[in-house]
């Protein structure tokens, strides 16, 4: 677990209250991790594919109606669907703060068409921790599944393509993520109504992993592999 600190393990000061909120949810203390960084700071982990946010702790969860027995239906259900090899519904389910973490974790055990389908549907709609991924894995799924979306791509732009990157001062600057769309790295580049800049550079179709045809345009591609790197202001 990157992300989260274990509540039994580590005996934080809300075991107690964490202990009465596991018995009354269904689930067993030592699935409950917590972190202290962001808003929503508990969450219920299986050790699988099953995870559970819970907007607070204590005594006062139970005056929110529909937390009892979710747990055990969450499992149930999500069981259900392993059973039946249904891993882009499982991944659809999960806390979004979580997913890269069970990706890859389990992503090697998961049938490959749909780990690449995964991967792409939860990568686009991630805003941080792409760190987590371990990315010579990823690179060697998208070399195996992404010949339809690179077909897809050269049929759209050609062999060469122009390709832009939004980035603010809090961005990776080895980020993989371009897009074919202009306006969508300005926007990316000035969201936070920040001094960001747009990037614009030049990649061969055969070197990009993966086009995710979604609004964004997106193109992953390794820095080292796009040419002609330079700031990009149209006049």
């Amino acid at each position: 677990m990157e992300l989260f600190v274990d509540v039994y393990e580590n005996g934080t000061r809300e075991r107690e209250s964490a202990e009465k909120v596991t018995r009354y949810i269904g689930a067993n203390i030592k699935e409950l991790y917590a972190n202290d960084n962001l808003f929503n700071p508990y969450l219920v982990w299986d050790g699988r594919f099953t995870t559970l946010e819970l907007f607070t702790i204590g005594e006062e969860l139970k005056g929110f109606h529909g937390y009892e027995n979710v747990w055990t239906k969450l499992k149930s259900n999500t069981k259900k669907l392993e059973e039946e090899g249904k891993y882009i519904a499982i991944f659809r389910m999960i806390s979004k703060r979580m997913m890269f973490s069970i990706f890859k974790l389990y992503m090697h055990s998961i049938p490959e068409d749909q780990a690449y389908k995964i991967f792409k549907n939860i990568y686009s709609s991630a805003e941080y921790n792409f760190d987590i991924l371990d990315w010579e894995d990823i690179k060697e799924l998208c070399q195996r599944q992404n010949q339809l979306d690179i077909q897809l791509l050269r049929e759209r732009f050609g062999e060469e393509i122009t390709i832009y990157r939004g980035e603010t001062n809090k961005s990776d600057r080895e980020g993989y993520s371009w897009t074919t769309n202009y306006d969508i790295a300005a926007w990316f580049a000035h969201r936070f109504n920040s001094n960001g800049r747009v990037l614009k550079g030049k990649v061969n179709v055969n070197d990009v992993l993966t086009y995710i045809d979604s609004k964004e345009s997106e193109v992953l591609v390794p820095r080292g592999l796009v040419d002609q790197i330079s700031e990009y202001n149209p006049t």
